[in-house]
C-alpha cells in the first residue's frame, strides 16, 4: 500500500515506517540518485544482479561495474549470452549490457548479441506484464533507436497503467521529444486517476473494505 503511496505522491507521514524499497522509491521519485546510491552502498540484503539494476537505472555506472568485477560467479550466466524468457533476467542483461559497453568491456558482445536475437522480429503488441515494455523500450536505446523506444513506450501506455518511468538514465535522451511528453502527459493523467480514486475512497470509506463471505468459497480435497 505505502509503495503505491510514494508513486502517487501521496502522503505516507502517517502511515508505518518505510522499508528499504520504499525509501528507494521515495528517492527515486523524487529524483535524489545520492541518496539511492548511498542506500545501495550500505545495504546488504539485495542481490548484486538488483543492485547492479538500480545502479544503471540511475546511471551509476562506476558503481555498476565495480558490482559486476566483484561478483564473477554471480554475473557469469548472463554474461555468457545464454538466452532467457523472463523479464526479470532480460532486464539484468540490459543493465549489464549497458554498464559493460560504456565502461568497453569486450564481455558486452555476449551479451548484446543474446538480446539481439531475442528481439529479432520482436514487436510490442499485447503483453502480460508491463516490464516487457519496458525491457522492449529500454533495448531500443541501446541501439540508439528511439523511435522504436516509443514505439514499446506508447504501447505500455495503451494499457492505462500508470507506471513510474520519470527518471530512467536510458530513456534520458527522448526527454526532448514532443511524443516523449506526450507519453509522460499521459503517464501523469494515469497517476492523477488513481490518486483520484484512492482519495475519493478514503474521504468516504465502507464501513467494511471486505468481508470473508466476499472470498471464493475453498473447497478441500
Amino acid at each position: 500500500l505505502i509503495r503505491i503511496y510514494l508513486q502517487l505522491g501521496m502522503q505516507t507521514d502517517d502511515l508505518r515506517p518505510l522499508s528499504d524499497y520504499e525509501y528507494l522509491i521515495k528517492h527515486y521519485v523524487a529524483g535524489d540518485f545520492d541518496q539511492i546510491a548511498q542506500q545501495l552502498s550500505v545495504n546488504t540484503e539485495y542481490s548484486a544482479t538488483y543492485k547492479v539494476e538500480l545502479y544503471a537505472l540511475i546511471g551509476r555506472w562506476d558503481e555498476a561495474y565495480t558490482l559486476i568485477q566483484n561478483n564473477p560467479s554471480v554475473f557469469e550466466p548472463y554474461l555468457s549470452g545464454k538466452p532467457s524468457n523472463s523479464d526479470a533476467d532480460i532486464y539484468t542483461q540490459i543493465a549489464l549490457l549497458a554498464t559493460l559497453e560504456r565502461k568497453r568491456d569486450p564481455r558486452a558482445a555476449a551479451v548484446r548479441a543474446s538480446l539481439t536475437n531475442k528481439y529479432k522480429n520482436s514487436v510490442p503488441g499485447k503483453r502480460a506484464s508491463l516490464f516487457s515494455y519496458i525491457n522492449g523500450a529500454a533495448w531500443a536505446m541501446l541501439n540508439d533507436d528511439h523511435d522504436r523506444a516509443m514505439a514499446w513506450l506508447n504501447a505500455m501506455a495503451d494499457r492505462g497503467i500508470y507506471t513510474l518511468l520519470d527518471h530512467d538514465t536510458l530513456l534520458e535522451p527522448l526527454r526532448t521529444r514532443a511524443d516523449y511528453q506526450a507519453f509522460l502527459a499521459r503517464m501523469d493523467g494515469f497517476k492523477a486517476r488513481d490518486r483520484a480514486l484512492i482519495e475519493a475512497q478514503l474521504a468516504n470509506p465502507p464501513k467494511v473494505w471486505w468481508s470473508p463471505s466476499e472470498l471464493a468459497e475453498v473447497k478441500t480435497p
